[in-house]
């Protein structure tokens, strides 16, 4: 891994050197030239959130102080603080509350260097304006009475004594960490921090080259403040090196971090999945390529979607065949971070994987609306654990495991197959879940779980047996006998709902309301899918009474379908075609029982004939919405 951030830093003109990195600015001080408050106002970044993203002056990762090297802001007393940009807490004398004094810590050693930027620089109309300003000791609470960001002010005054949240100085409408002389400044004064330390620093070489120079004994920090390399106690001692017993040279160690760091920031090569930070992107010996296509399986665009799947490479050249796809899965800890997936390919085999990934997905609508949008991949890992309440969002039971975003990575970057913990996992939700059934105010989302475990059903065919793909133009033509028996469930239900509905009028429209959390679906799903010879018998008889109460020529199309007026053939199915596949797929009874993959057919033959959208008849003759002419409905009963 490291000799490919190598080659990104190489390609991309890194040295590790660099005296600026991007960083969230989440609110700006306006300062007059002579150094008086104007206003304190938010940023709001792409996705509309306070924080929009700067290059901002970093401090350099270690110093040499009372005679040894010291990594930088790990503690109080080596502390060192970045160039214009932090948090109230260091800027101001008294803190967000005014009550903590100035004392030798953070906040001094702010004041320091933002006095000799003013001595070396008399004539920097900006930090002149900052030096005025911060000494004449002002009060935090009296810049922030200039803000006006609609929101609570005691809430945004909790997030800023917690230091989450930075400032910046902005003179003469001038942001001050994009001042030219400013940074110019501050590079110049890294570079020599730099030379002190390297001068200083032990002299090896590492397993990336056979070059020998200083090696590093502190690591740069990657994902907003982690080091990159940590060590805590040394499992052995070698070759002199202490507790570094992995020696890395500094020069390739500043590279490796620039390199993950350039990925971090890039929005075509970085994405987030359930809190860990997944990176994509494409190299070789000439370049490196942000594909921009992995970060779609983490957004809910139908447009963009289309879009990659429609498009002959996906905005990418043909000439590069043999370009190699990376992919990185980063979970970040207390001050560690952990590499939980890593894999390449070429960037060929990476697309195409994707788009059979979109493929299927794309055969999965959404039973309101039947609209198309593929699922996320967070939410196919949310859809295999148990649905938790607000209170109990935060509990490390409530979060899916990290390996479950790499296997679905890894399925949909490089085709690989499901793990069948996934499979099985998300039939025993499906059966829990519509057991326990759906609370009103919060269907949308029982219907959105159901659909994301129906699609993981589907990938895990699709990837692991390669099967045909079900789509809502061939669902009605599979003839396998646990499918029939989803979709005799599904038609089951949907009888029993339409028994228990009542209808009342909204609006000049008459709407469908009520029903009950003990139909088929809720009760009985979990036998019906493991036994379906237990229970389908009871359920058929039941439906009966059901039809029998509905009634009229709504109660005709749910058990007769639709047929074309002359040709008498069926255009619609209902319960009695149904049945009929069902009966010559199974011998002429129920099946005993279902094998796992059988219950996987089943709850995708369930899914589907949930989102079958039954037509509008010519004719209305009761509340339901649907009905026969009086002549045929009484035809086909003395039939």
């Amino acid at each position: 891994m490291y000799a490919d951030l190598l080659d990104i830093a190489s390609l991309h003109g890194l040295t590790g050197t660099e005296h600026c990195r991007s960083r969230p600015i989440h609110w700006v001080i306006d300062l007059s030239p002579d150094g008086k408050p104007l206003s304190f106002s938010p940023t709001v970044a792409v996705d509309g959130k306070r924080g929009k993203r700067f290059r901002c002056p970093k401090n350099y990762h270690m110093q040499f102080k009372d005679g040894k090297i010291q990594s930088v802001c790990t503690n109080q007393n080596n502390w060192l603080p970045d160039f214009l940009v932090g948090p109230v807490d260091e800027v101001f004398p008294g803190g967000v509350d005014g009550q903590t004094p100035l004392r030798f810590g953070k906040r001094r050693e702010t004041w320091k260097l933002i006095a000799r930027a003013g001595q070396d620089l008399p004539a920097n109309g900006i930090i002149q304006g900052i030096k005025r300003f911060l000494f004449s000791r002002p009060s935090f609470q009296e810049v922030f009475s200039l803000q006006n960001a609609g929101e609570d002010p005691a809430a945004i005054l909790n997030i800023l004594k917690e230091g989450k949240e930075n400032i910046a100085f902005r003179v003469a409408g001038r942001l001050s960490s994009s001042d030219p002389e400013l940074l110019d400044w501050w590079r110049l004064r890294t570079l020599r921090q730099r030379e002190v330390v390297s001068v200083n620093l032990p002299v090896g070489g590492d397993l990336l080259g056979n070059v020998r120079g200083p090696l590093a004994e502190f690591f740069p920090s990657v994902l907003d403040g982690t080091p990159m390399i940590s060590y805590n106690k040394a499992p052995y001692r070698s070759f002199g090196m202490g507790s570094q017993t992995t020696p890395m040279l500094l020069e390739n160690a500043e590279k490796c971090a620039a390199a993950l760091n350039d990925l971090c920031d890039d929005p075509d090569n970085s994405f987030f999945l359930g809190g860990m930070q997944a990176l994509c992107w494409a190299s070789n010996k000439e370049r490196c390529i942000a594909p921009g296509f992995g970060g779609l399986i983490e957004v809910s665009d139908p447009l963009a979607v289309k879009d990659f799947i429609l498009s002959p490479w996906g905005g990418i050249s043909r000439d590069l065949p043999n370009t190699k796809f990376h992919s990185l899965i980063l979970k970040k800890t207390k001050g560690r971070f952990a590499v939980r997936h890593w894999h390449e390919t070429t960037l060929a085999k990476a697309e195409e994987s994707l788009r059979r990934w979109f493929e299927v997905l794309a055969t999965v609508p959404i039973i309101s609306d039947h609209q198309i949008i593929p699922c996320k991949l967070s939410e196919l890992a949310r859809c295999t654990i148990q649905k938790t309440e607000k209170s109990n969002q935060k509990t490390e039971k409530s979060k899916p495991l990290p390996r479950t975003y790499g296997e679905l990575l890894e399925a949909a970057l490089f085709s690989r197959p499901l793990p069948p913990r996934l499979f099985s996992t998300a039939l025993e939700r499906q059966a829990l879940e519509l057991a326990k059934g759906c609370d009103k105010k919060a269907k949308n989302e029982f219907e959105e779980r159901l659909r994301a475990r129906t699609a993981l059903i589907k990938l895990y065919f699709e990837l692991n047996k390669k099967g045909e793909q079900v789509t809502m133009e061939n669902h009605t033509c599979q003839e396998d006998a646990a499918y029939l028996c989803g979709r005799l469930l599904a038609l089951l239900d949907k009888v029993h709902v339409e028994a228990h509905a009542i209808t009342i009028e909204k609006k000049g429209k008459k709407i469908k309301v009520g029903g009950t959390n003990t139909s088929p679906a809720n009760r009985a799903y979990a036998a019906a899918s493991t036994t379906p010879a237990l229970i389908f018998p009871q359920l058929c008889k039941l439906a009966r009474y059901h039809l029998n109460k509905v009634g009229g020529g709504w109660a005709f199309r749910l058990e007769h379908g639709y047929e074309d007026k002359e040709t008498r053939e069926t255009t619609f199915e209902g319960l009695k075609q149904v049945v009929a596949r069902l009966q010559q797929a199974a011998g002429g009874n129920f099946p005993r029982t279902l094998s796992l993959e059988q219950q996987g057919r089943f709850a995708i033959g369930f899914y589907f004939e949930r989102c079958r959208r039954w037509p509008e008849p010519e004719n209305t003759k009761n509340d339901m919405g649907g009905s026969e002419e009086k002549e045929e409905s009484k035809s086909s009963n003395e039939e």
